[in-house]
């Protein structure tokens, strides 16, 4: 028995809805981006020695898209995927802890080993434990609102870590931004 392809009812197939989030990936990521412009960075943070990116999963691809992208930083970027930092994590060390769900124990382990060697902070969650602590800590964070699979939330996940790289000076957009953003959204049409 063949099937055409053609009359394959892919909303069937396609339950989660991963079509549709692929075709609007840069509106949301152009979404994102707007949502991350009232991220402030402590100016404390631009003299850094070292930047370490934890996450897990989903959360922890857009570390790794952003640690490719700002290769060629003057400051040393590290990516884990573990409940413990590098020995070398003190007070001069960025730690970027990203979690979709906030809920990740491997991330919220290296957010409070990072408070403990006085690591500055910066926290990306949609809410849950990381959020709190965060808040109770007073760490700067971005929280975002964006129902998805955590691979999916990509757009969300990237957007502030491209704001903060650039903020401190790490990594420069390019002058045509939303123009690369206008010519993906063609292709993935």
């Amino acid at each position: 028995m063949s099937t055409d392809l053609d009359i394959i009812d892919y909303n069937r197939l396609d339950q989660s809805g991963m079509m549709e989030q692929i075709k609007s990936f840069t509106e949301d990521f152009k979404k994102a981006w707007q949502k991350t412009e009232p991220i402030k960075i402590p100016d404390s943070y631009k003299e850094v020695k070292n930047i370490v990116l934890c996450g897990m999963g989903g959360s922890g691809a857009a570390n790794e898209l952003i640690k490719e992208i700002a290769f060629d930083s003057h400051c040393p970027i590290e990516s884990i995927h573990d409940y413990t930092l590098p020995g070398y994590v003190d007070e001069n060390s960025l730690v970027i802890t990203t979690s979709y769900s906030g809920e990740t124990e491997e991330t919220i382990s290296c957010f409070n080993e990072a408070r403990e060697h006085q690591a500055k902070l910066f926290a990306i969650a949609s809410g849950g434990t990381l959020n709190k602590l965060a808040e109770s800590s007073q760490t700067p964070q971005f929280i975002f609102d964006y129902p998805s699979e955590p691979r999916m939330a990509i757009p969300y996940l990237l957007s502030p870590l491209l704001r903060i790289f650039s903020r401190l000076g790490f990594y420069e957009l390019p002058d045509d931004f939303s123009n690369i953003c206008d010519q993906a959204e063609r292709v993935i049409s």
